[in-house]
């Protein structure tokens, strides 16, 4: 493998058929999964989950590749891959934030069509004090870790 010096701080990725097959293989997991709830017999869908357990295992091996062996990844490369996490985390914070908001919103102003109650007639809900909670602790406290690791 011949090696090239970097000369500059952006890395521009080679071409790559990894997000070809990756997708063409998340195609076909998920459109069997489809097939399998709706009762038919797929067997395809194991060749498509290893299909993307390939794809996805040859996909790091050039990622590392490039960082380790290579010298693509320079410190400004790494800081907008560290951008590009923080940008798709907040994402997922807002995301959720409608959704939390969504929830709020029905529980304090129930429309007329559930009967002016929360949670509706016929719907038991969840304590929030068993799983959920437990669920919370635990999300939370990863991205602490995280976010601690991220600074060190």
């Amino acid at each position: 493998m011949k090696t090239k010096l970097q000369i500059f701080p952006n890395h521009i990725v080679d071409t790559s058929p990894w997000p070809l097959f990756t997708s063409l293989s998340l195609f076909i997991v998920t459109t069997n999964i489809v097939l399998v709830l709706q009762g038919f017999n797929s067997t395809i869908l194991v060749v498509g989950f290893i299909a993307l357990i390939s794809c996805m295992i040859l996909w790091w091996k050039d990622v590392i590749t490039e960082s380790t062996y290579q010298g693509h990844h320079t410190t400004k490369v790494m800081s907008g891959i560290r951008i590009g996490f923080l940008l798709f985390i907040s994402t997922e914070v807002f995301l959720f934030l409608t959704i939390f908001w969504a929830q709020l919103n029905a529980a304090l102003v129930p429309d007329i069509e559930l009967g002016g109650l929360w949670p509706p007639i016929g719907i038991e809900a969840v304590n929030p004090f068993g799983i959920p909670l437990l669920n919370t602790f635990l999300l939370l406290s990863s991205g602490i870790c995280y976010a601690l690791n991220a600074i060190n």
